[in-house]
């Protein structure tokens, strides 16, 4: 027996454990850094717990506090438990209580359990079940499974079975979280541990009851080796589980059915065919047999998985056969990124056949539904955020070719492509060496300049005296052993014989001056009359509940002033809904779709308070984008001038903060036309507003 109790919960018990006297609630919540009320709860689900294992009992004194008292010889016991149950939580993702409930409702052989049956057998309170529930059903809603609390009926949850299968490939992915993937003890040794580690092997074989994904991994492994190409180590995986749940469920009587629009992508496909051959060996080895749906099915997640190696010629042909619509995105989509972030993706050769069949695979998962989580996200959006903001632009491009919203997590990954590809055609930053030390000197600090930033091309190794007059070769930074008077270029001053600390100052204005060029890039273009932004659709200290109430708040005002339809309200409240469109630094970019909106605009809002947007993220700036995908905005680049600019802002943290320190709304109609159009070209765009 063991004692289920959260790290926290621990915690407190050794506070009290090793108290002399009562200890009071708000001195133990200063501990736990929580609210008084959170450790009354965390007390209430101890007392439970103690009272079931007849260990003890809190006991609570006015004006006192609380002390633990336990029963003859207990003392001991508890701390056992206690170590016992940390070792258990460390090694075994199942403990958790929530993935515990989730696992009882997605897996168990009854359709329903009371909540008394869950607070037994986790050693909790009723209150502390309902309270884990509303969690949980916080985690199903995503896959349009609801869960029911009925009196004399217990607790169910409602599905469909394509849906289940969805939330039982996200319940995997939790238990890897969770530490779920440490192989059990004595587990055998896969014969196809170069495709499938024993650790996956042996969390499926845990999840699904001793089922053994073996075969299915080698009948996949043969598939592969037979076709010339490898999926990804992750998409693999997903496919072995699919196939696990496809002989599962049929086993159980639980067929799948693929809606008719996405049977009608995946019939036609080369995946039909490969899914039609990989179902021979499992019929064979499971002695099941896999029915059209299930093979329907089975082939969508093979569209939607990614290729890491295509070894034939003819393979890779007839991949890309019938992908005339996603050529055209493609090209579509590289000049967009090339506009916004002013490279020239084409220099790099694996760009193209690598992203292709990115995109591919990411546009399937889009259309059948299939999320793949991004466990950099959070990284990506810190790392990149210049790049992070230029991938979200592409998101009308998806919308425009395939009629699908595309994700925060395929933006991460879009964002690692076009990341990879930037960095191995980095564009140089120019720059001259001022130095009145010699030749010997200057040349030593051009050379470990050379060597340690590849970004940087030195055009140049002057003298003061040579560098006041020296206008030969264009350049865009001056890096120099001594104050210069004159600095119409930006000049990074260092030692003479360079130090760690001159390195990092020289890559922090590589950096600058080239969010710099890109805005510098994009007001070269020419005036853009961008009509985007209006005094009437800004608003500062903005009270909300939540974000759907920013987003309604926004949306009215956007209505109001002709902008978009009615219906942009509840496109843009259904996208928040599915992901998150936090982009990073406190900033989020909701919108809807482009065919309800009239004219293009943006409604801005800076909120009174943060609110939560995302799992652990905080926005406080709001930027409801309303746009119009015309074949003139395409022409004159509107929108990935637009995103150039706001890209760049990203990653600028000072300008980011004079925005938020504008106090009125006509102080941020001020900055964001000054920061977005050439200078002077604001006040014919606000001449426009006032007609």
């Amino acid at each position: 027996m063991t004692i289920n109790l959260s790290s926290r919960e621990k915690k407190i018990i050794k506070t009290l454990l090793s108290a002399e006297t009562y200890v009071s609630v708000e001195n133990i919540a200063n501990q736990m850094d929580v609210s008084p009320k959170t450790v009354r709860n965390d007390l209430e689900n101890i007392n439970s717990a103690l009272k079931m294992l007849k260990i003890g009992e809190i006991i609570k004194k006015p004006r006192n506090g609380i002390s633990l008292t336990l029963a003859a010889g207990q003392a001991e016991r508890l701390e056992q438990l206690i170590a016992q149950s940390e070792v258990e939580s460390r090694n075994d993702g199942l403990v958790d209580r929530k993935l515990y409930i989730i696992r009882k409702l997605l897996f168990s052989y009854e359709r329903s359990f009371t909540m008394q049956e869950i607070a037994t057998a986790l050693y909790t309170s009723r209150s502390s079940v309902s309270n884990l529930l509303n969690e949980v059903a916080d985690w199903f809603r995503p896959f349009g499974i609801t869960l029911s609390k009925r009196q004399n009926y217990g607790i169910e949850i409602h599905y469909t079975e394509l849906n289940w299968r969805k939330a039982a490939a996200d319940f995997y992915r939790m238990l890897q979280e969770a530490g779920g993937t440490t192989p059990e003890a004595g587990a055998p040794q896969s014969l196809f541990e170069e495709r499938i580690s024993p650790a996956d092997l042996a969390l499926i074989r845990r999840m699904l009851d001793g089922f053994d994904a073996a075969k299915a991994a080698a009948a996949l492994s043969d598939l592969e080796r037979n076709e010339h190409f490898r999926y990804t180590y992750e998409s693999y995986l997903r496919l072995v589980l699919q196939i696990s749940f496809s002989i599962i469920r049929q086993r159980k009587r639980c067929p799948v059915v693929l809606p008719a629009e996405q049977a009608a992508i995946v019939a036609p496909s080369r995946e039909y065919r490969l899914a039609q051959e990989l179902a021979k060996p499992l019929e064979k080895g499971y002695q099941v047999r896999f029915t059209e749906p299930e093979v329907l099915h089975l082939a969508a997640y093979m569209l939607a998985s990614d290729i890491s190696a295509i070894e034939d010629a003819a393979v890779r042909r007839e991949i890309f056969s019938q992908s005339g619509k996603l050529e055209r995105f493609f090209e579509e989509l590289t000049r967009f990124i090339d506009d916004t972030l002013h490279v020239n993706l084409a220099l790099d050769e694996n760009f193209a056949g690598d992203l292709r069949l990115h995109l591919r695979s990411a546009v399937y998962r889009l259309q059948f539904a299939i999320r793949v989580r991004n466990p950099f996200l959070a990284q990506i959006k810190e790392g990149y955020p210049t790049i992070y903001g230029a991938a979200w632009g592409s998101s009308v491009l998806f919308e425009k070719y395939f009629d699908v919203e595309v994700n925060e997590d395929e933006i991460g990954y879009l964002t690692l492509y076009i990341s990879a590809a930037a960095q191995r055609t980095p564009e140089k930053v120019r720059a001259v060496v001022v130095c009145n030390h010699g030749i010997g000197i200057s040349q030593l600090i051009a050379e470990s300049v050379k060597r340690t930033v590849p970004d940087l091309e030195v055009v140049g190794v002057l003298s003061a005296a040579e560098y006041q007059r020296w206008d030969s070769v264009a350049y865009d930074l001056v890096i120099s052993t001594l104050p210069l008077l004159t600095q119409s270029k930006p000049v990074v001053t260092v030692n003479s014989i360079l130090k760690a600390a001159d390195i990092e100052r020289i890559g922090e204005q590589i950096r600058l001056s080239k969010r710099s060029k890109i805005r510098q890039d994009a007001a070269a273009d020419g005036p853009v009359r961008w009509g985007f932004f209006d005094p009437e659709l800004i608003f500062v200290d903005l009270d909300a509940a939540d974000k759907q109430e920013v987003i309604r708040y926004l949306a009215a005002a956007l209505v109001k002033r002709g902008r978009v339809m009615p219906e942009f309200l509840q496109a843009a409240l259904d996208r928040e809904s599915a992901i998150s469109t936090a982009v990073g630094q406190g900033i989020a970019i909701p919108h809807g779709n482009s065919q309800y909106v009239k004219r293009s605009a943006i409604a801005v809002a800076r909120l009174k308070r943060p609110l939560l947007w995302a799992e652990q993220e905080k926005v406080d700036l709001v930027l409801l984008l309303a746009f119009q995908v015309t074949q003139a905005e395409v022409h004159n680049r509107t929108l990935s001038r637009f995103y150039a600019v706001f890209a760049s802002l990203l990653d600028e943290p000072a300008l980011i903060a004079e925005l938020r320190s504008c106090r009125t709304p006509d102080a941020i109609y001020q900055f964001l036309t000054n920061t977005f159009n050439r200078e002077g070209n604001h006040e014919t765009d606000r001449g426009n507003h006032q007609k």
